[in-house]
């Protein structure tokens, strides 16, 4: 009688949501007696939803996959942040670098201003050059650079001259070398020049006869000799203390 009984409990709450046993099949034979004293004296049996005891833990599962989630989330935004960072911070270093040498580079190619160079002075290691616009003889363009505490340029090297020539801009220009009797080619500082340095080709000559003791950066390429009474721009230079 008790199994029929049983059934139809079960047959009962067959449409219900859950899964549903009787204690009495668990033999739990001290809780029926327990609701027993309490008037609750169901003939059916006592039932338990397995659903209702497994609540707690799924609970506790669905909670962990949403921590677990929201720290993936976390750690895909603080990876993108520090990617974005990485990436600004390339980008300042390239850009500083990149600043830095086309500086130094503009310094080699074309000098620059500097606090102890006049204005229309260009600074390039550790002398100052006047570029003149005016169009003068040799002589007349000795004597404007003394007049400005200075001298005619005097080149004394490869890398002098390169940038000498980048700042005539394709202009011929006066320097400071001149043919002295009977000692040679000489600078106005005093040193000789009696060799074919810096020279262009085929020079010098005396062309067609004439005395060119006077030497001009001819279209900033290289040195040629010249009659001092020509009329070009000058270069000055002044060392600095």
């Amino acid at each position: 009688m008790r199994k029929s009984e049983d059934l139809e409990i079960e047959q009962e709450n067959s449409g219900k949501e859950g899964i549903y046993i009787s204690l009495s099949d668990l033999d739990l034979q001290g809780k029926k007696k327990g609701a027993k004293a309490k008037g609750n004296t169901d003939k059916k049996g006592i039932y338990i939803n397995l659903c209702d005891l497994d609540l707690g833990r799924r609970k506790k599962d669905a909670k962990a996959k949403v921590a677990q989630k929201a720290q993936y989330q976390l750690i895909r935004i603080l990876v993108a942040i520090l990617f974005l960072i990485l990436v600004v911070f390339i980008g300042v270093v390239f850009t500083f670098y990149k600043n830095i040498t086309d500086e130094l580079s503009s310094l080699r190619e074309t000098g620059s201003s500097h606090p102890l160079c006049a204005m229309n002075w260009r600074y390039y290691n550790l002398s100052c050059y006047y570029k003149s616009c005016k169009e003068i003889q040799w002589n007349s363009a000795k004597e404007e650079c003394e007049k400005k505490s200075a001298h005619l340029v005097v080149i004394n090297g490869e890398d002098e001259m390169e940038f000498l020539c980048r700042f005539a801009e394709e202009q011929s220009l006066w320097v400071g070398l001149k043919k002295e009797r009977p000692e040679g080619w000489k600078w106005v500082d005093g040193t000789s020049h009696n060799t074919t340095k810096f020279w262009l080709e085929g020079e010098p000559n005396n062309y067609n006869g004439k005395e060119e003791d006077c030497v001009h950066l001819r279209y900033g390429k290289g040195l040629n000799d010249i009659p001092c009474d020509t009329t070009y721009p000058y270069i000055c230079e002044k060392k600095l203390p």
